[in-house]
């Protein structure tokens, strides 16, 4: 009997071996992250967890933070896996991450048997693999992602070693769902004895979709299809399912079909500033069973936890602002109710897009505008100090799309209004792809419609934001200071990988349930803000990125205090972490 067919039997510790054709290296089959493993190793969609990029290196370029994550998987035929995975975010130099593994394993007193099934006594095995991992984002909500093996393995006297090679992409279907593809181990191995066995290439197609995520739990569910490349071998299909329960407990099923053995799996899982461990179980009937444990440091988050590298960011003074002084959120009264609402309206304007660059004057005010107007590209609306916007309800959202340059500069004493016919309840202002640099919304009042900004990068100064929520979309860049955000559901959202943070300074964020809600964002940092009354939390950062959130104020400089009213990774654990240094006020 070859001793490369021997070797193959390491495959059973760690995931079942495929049926068919033999193929050598079959340890880089093996399934050795516990949480992987407790999911039946369906993760090639996946990308919020270290070791995601041995299955899909593409998993390294959705802007994982800086980890270490150590693996052990003790199963049966006295076979050991160890292993070590470091993932380091490349930026500023390039965009995504590296990731590097080191994998040991080894099986002891392996029985040598010969042609006629006669035992020629015991031998000892052991293999090394070395993994070089590189992704990036290729387009908006697409990663490319490739990996570089080195293979080296001993089974008594023999040696074999070879090269071997994958290269996957990763791309976002809606906010909830991942597809993956990978062709893994492409390459080829010297022979131990007189001919060597082909790797074991295989095609991965994967799925995993977020069914719920809320702050009290969070379930997901994966499937893949393993096919291999080598004729004569069945394809498998595996299935898992993690359930998160309030923020700390993970529970996760599996399951292999088209496996011999080792087709169900369990597994547990607990996270904590920065700490996780996970635990997996695989039984393999009267073989034995397989145990897997890991161990992850969220390198970024400990930092923050042990105070390591952070320093506390002194208060910046305020930016010059222009002529007209415009005073910082403590001197901003927060109005009670809003503004009184001049009758009858002096301009109407009708729904449609504008042919020529217009004015609305003071004398003119209030002005009534129905259904949807849009500024295109290369006009400008100037709005004088002292007008009140009202948008009417009705069949059709009213609304004012700026396409092309807005100029509503106010004064303190004549600010402008934006603000619903009767009340709360009207559409919004959007800043839409392309709109022009130059916009300007500045000493105003915003009531109860919506602000959007999309692809655009917006002045807002001096604005008072009541129940009128901001959100970012993708390749926002505004510059938002000296503002009261107030009685909103979510002050401040930001929806897209691609938007920006590092403009929103200077501003207060109070009576919201949440002052500041992030799905994902592209840069930050959050600098020289005040979070004050905020119901439920100041921060809720539910992407997987860290966000830098050094320098504001919280009311306290008590980081007990702060991190309660955070909403991250040391309550969520697929959530980053926000790293917190507060100022003095």
């Amino acid at each position: 009997m070859p001793l490369s067919a021997l070797f193959s039997l390491l495959i059973l510790c760690a995931g079942p071996a495929w049926a068919g054709a033999p193929t050598g290296a079959d340890y880089l089959q093996a399934v050795v992250p516990a949480r992987a493993a407790g999911m039946a190793g369906a993760r090639a969609a996946s990308a919020d967890d270290p070791s995601d990029f041995l299955t899909d290196p593409a998993a390294l370029g959705q802007d994982q933070g800086p980890s270490l994550q150590v693996d052990h998987d003790s199963s049966v035929l006295d076979t050991y896996f160890e292993q070590a995975v470091l993932v380091e975010p490349m930026k500023p130099l390039l965009p995504g991450s590296l990731g590097i593994l080191f994998q040991y394993s080894s099986t002891q007193g392996l029985d040598n048997l010969d042609s006629t099934g006669a035992s020629q006594g015991q031998v000892d095995n052991y293999g090394l693999v070395g993994q070089l991992s590189y992704g990036f984002p290729l387009i908006r909500q697409l990663w490319l992602g490739a990996s570089l093996k080195g293979l080296f393995s001993r089974l008594a006297d023999a040696q074999s070693t070879g090269l071997a090679a994958d290269l996957g992409l990763q791309g976002r279907l809606g906010a909830s769902t991942c597809l993956g593809l990978c062709l893994a181990d492409v390459g080829s191995q010297s022979a131990y004895d007189l001919s060597s066995d082909p790797l074991p290439t295989t095609l991965r197609l994967a799925l995993a979709s977020t069914l719920m995520d809320d702050p009290d739990g969070k379930v997901q569910a994966a499937a893949q299809l393993d096919r291999p490349w080598m004729s004569g071998q069945e394809p498998q299909l595996r299935l898992g399912i993690e359930g998160w329960f309030r923020q700390v407990l993970a529970v996760r099923l599996g399951y292999v079909y088209g496996a011999t053995l080792g087709n169900l799996s369990l597994g547990l899982g607990t996270r904590f500033m920065g700490l996780a461990l996970d635990y997996a179980f695989v039984p393999y009937g009267e073989l034995g069973d397989s145990h897997h444990l890991s161990l992850t440091l969220d390198l970024a988050d400990i930092a923050k936890t042990t105070g390591l590298g952070q320093t506390a960011v002194p208060a910046a003074p305020a930016p010059a602002l222009p002529s007209a002084a415009r005073p910082a959120p403590a001197s901003l009264s927060i109005p009670a109710q809003a503004a009184s609402i001049a009758q009858p309206a002096g301009l109407q304007v009708a729904a449609g897009i504008m042919i020529a660059s217009a004015v609305w004057r003071a004398e003119d005010s209030p002005v009534l505008v129905s259904g949807e107007v849009v500024v295109p590209r290369g006009l400008t609306l100037s709005v004088e100090p002292g007008v009140q916007v009202l948008f009417r309800a009705g069949e059709q959202e009213a609304r004012l799309v700026v396409q092309g340059q807005l100029w509503a500069v106010g004064t303190q004493e004549q600010p402008i209004v934006l603000a619903g016919e009767r009340g709360p309840g009207w559409g919004s202002l959007v800043f839409d792809s392309g709109s022009s640099a130059g916009s300007r919304l500045m000493n105003a009042r915003v009531e109860g419609g919506r602000v959007l900004i999309n692809a655009a990068a917006p002045l807002l100064e001096a604005v008072v934001f009541k129940a009128a929520p901001l959100e970012l979309g993708a390749l926002a860049s505004p510059e938002i200071s000296h503002c009261i955000l107030q009685d909103a559901e979510a002050a401040l959202t930001s929806w897209s990988g691609s938007s920006s943070l590092g403009g929103v300074h200077h501003n207060l964020f109070t009576r919201n349930r949440f002052g500041l809600y992030i799905k994902d964002f592209g840069s930050g940092p959050l600098r020289y803000n005040t979070f004050l009354g905020n119901q439920d939390y100041d921060i809720l950062n539910a992407s997987p990125k860290t966000l830098d959130a050094a320098g504001n104020w919280w009311g306290t400089q008590d980081l007990g205090t702060i991190a309660g009213r955070l909403f991250d990774g040391r309550s969520n654990a697929n959530s980053g972490m926000v790293l917190v240094s507060p100022t003095a006020h």
